[in-house]
């Protein structure tokens, strides 16, 4: 019984884990995208001035 509860302890720890390394990407990838849309948008912009 204390071993199961031992085990859940753990299993809820890395669950809360992976949920925050998983947010944590998710976060990175969408300020990455920005970076990229900003820098599509800068680069239209100066082949409509050309």
């Amino acid at each position: 019984m204390m071993s199961q509860k031992r085990q859940e302890a753990k299993d809820r720890l890395r669950s809360e884990n992976d949920y925050r390394v998983n947010l944590k990407a998710e976060l990175e990838i969408r300020h990455l995208h920005e970076k990229i849309d900003h820098i599509l948008t800068r680069q239209w912009e100066r082949l409509a001035e050309i």
